[in-house]
């Protein structure tokens, strides 16, 4: 019976930068294991024959659905005529269908599917499980939670973020009774427009916060919980440089980075936390903590390995993640290139009028950088920081086997980093920003 990989997708991804790379990884597995992938995307279905006939060649079948009874009707169909080896999605809301359709065709998944969109549920079973996995934290609704409370059983500073959202969205640092009042009231004001993405509640986290580096690790678990796992990536967030915003500034993945975890026992750390969670036959990404007691604390757990991931992956170690899917001997190999990958976000909140392509013309120049990413749709539009609500606008690319000038490249932008956009203030008088355009035309 032909093997093949489900996978649920969005027309979004067929315009990520890196879709030609996916295609390739999925081109290997079939060559290697003949094995074919199936991306389905929600609604209208593609008119593009030669698209299609592309994908085809390198046997990837497109296929629309229109709702959940007519997914769950093909997917039956289809295990009926194929060996379906795995259901994987990239995307946060469509994660609770592909755990439904791995039930529905007998595949094992994790007992509670709702751990992956509730950072409550995986706080409270890591806190069961160990006090080694032990974070403090509380929960409640928006206007339940008291700052007393929080500072009596957490602690202060203490990070404030929605049980479920992604990308950094909402989360906050709070040093103080004022900066607590000032989130909550914030928060109630943009709650309208968690509601408009389908986020209908305002239950949130208040958790201790954890003064050291932030990493990323990223794995399969099969159903005998048996474990391939990453190498670590470091990740730079922006309140390690400049202000408080909790986004993503870089992905650091070098053999320094390495380095750090050779006395460290990550492996045990991370079995345990599966254990604990309960986790099967799933992708994982798991960010964590080193505290300065050099334990290993966990920030989130997601049921996915992104669209970036794989690409990283590849380039720095020279790795197809969908091998450990297969082939559960398939050992994670050594560094082959240093890579940073660098978000570019708004660093004031308002309206972005276009990219500084002066200083690009400069970063292109630097001798790591070999890709740039700018989404120009997000020009003319709202721009705001990530707390309030996320916004990647670009990415910047970095890669070398010359540690010393991979860093200088790095460092020239993140030197630079608060120049690379130009964002219409709310104080920005309209001849101020005529000029600015005539510069630009």
């Amino acid at each position: 019976m032909q093997k093949i990989i489900v996978h649920i997708m969005n027309k979004k991804w067929f315009k990520t930068d890196t879709f030609e790379l996916e295609v390739k990884l999925f081109w290997d597995i079939y060559i290697s294991d003949d094995i074919q992938n199936i991306l389905f995307y929600k609604w209208i279905k593609i008119e593009d024959k030669i698209f299609e006939k592309k994908l085809e060649k390198n046997w990837i079948f497109i296929q629309n659905y229109v709702n959940r009874e007519d997914i769950t009707k093909t997917i039956l169909d289809l295990n009926n005529e194929y060996n379906i080896l795995y259901i994987h999605t990239t995307i946060e809301t469509t994660m609770n269908i592909s755990n439904d359709l791995k039930n529905l065709i007998w595949q094992t998944s994790p007992e509670n599917n709702k751990i992956f969109r509730d950072k409550f549920i995986q706080r409270d079973l890591l806190q069961k499980y160990s006090e080694e996995l032990w974070i403090k934290f509380i929960s409640w609704p928006i206007n339940d939670l008291k700052y007393s409370e929080i500072k009596e059983k957490v602690g202060l500073p203490f990070i404030l973020k929605p049980i479920n959202w992604v990308q950094s969205s909402w989360v906050v640092k709070i040093n103080n009774r004022s900066e607590f009042y000032n989130y909550k009231d914030h928060f109630n004001n943009f709650h309208k427009i968690f509601i408009e993405k389908w986020i209908e509640w305002d239950i949130l986290i208040a958790e201790e916060f954890i003064n050291w580096e932030l990493y990323s690790i990223d794995y399969f678990v099969w159903e005998d919980w048996s474990i391939r796992i990453s190498e670590p990536i470091k990740e730079k967030l922006w309140i390690d440089i400049w202000i408080d915003d909790y986004f993503v500034l870089s992905r650091i993945t070098t053999k320094d980075t390495q380095d750090t975890f050779r006395y460290i026992n990550l492996e045990k750390f991370i079995k345990d936390s599966v254990e604990a969670m309960k986790i099967k036959n799933s992708f994982i990404h798991h960010e964590f903590k080193i505290n300065t007691k050099w334990q290993l604390k966990t920030i989130e757990v997601n049921w996915r390995i992104g669209w970036w991931r794989h690409e990283l992956m590849y380039k720095a170690f020279g790795i197809n993640f969908f091998r450990f899917l297969i082939d559960k001997h398939q050992e994670f190999p050594s560094i082959k290139e240093n890579v940073i990958w660098i978000n570019i976000f708004p660093t004031i909140e308002w309206k972005l009028l276009w990219f500084n392509e002066k200083l690009f013309k400069k970063i292109r120049k630097l001798e790591s950088v070999y890709e740039i990413i700018k989404q120009e749709n997000s020009v003319w539009k709202d721009c705001w920081l990530t707390k309030n609500w996320f916004v990647r606008v670009g990415t910047f690319k970095l890669s070398n086997e010359n540690l010393a000038q991979l860093n200088r490249d790095y460092n020239f932008i993140v030197n630079n980093y608060k120049e690379l956009l130009l964002i219409e203030s709310k104080y920005i008088c309209v001849t101020k920003i005529i000029k600015m355009f005539k510069i630009k035309f």
